[in-house]
């Protein structure tokens, strides 16, 4: 697995409330970079590889934006399910 692969399709939610998020989609899953902007406190950035829906369900729900932008976290949701529908498409 390799970073090289080209990218399917990306897409950027945020920034609100300090949650940014950018997603792309790979033939060997889905990469989500979240970055937080604590406003003068800490600014964190964290990204992960998703080799199926079950995995990012996992770590969605236990993300912090679940708390504080429950909208924001739909929308990621809703658009990784989209692409990992394209992915399955794909691979048939």
């Amino acid at each position: 697995m390799t970073m090289q692969s080209p990218v399917l399709e990306a897409h950027r939610f945020g920034p609100r409330n300090g949650f940014e998020f950018d997603v792309r989609l790979y033939s060997f899953g889905v990469y989500v970079c979240q970055r937080y902007d604590g406003e003068g406190q800490a600014k964190v950035e964290q990204s992960s590889v998703f080799p199926d829906k079950t995995s990012f369900a996992k770590w969605c729900d236990a993300a912090l934006v679940r708390h504080a932008e429950p909208l924001l976290q739909e929308s990621l949701k809703r658009c990784v399910d989209d692409l990992f529908e394209v992915l399955r498409r794909s691979s048939t």
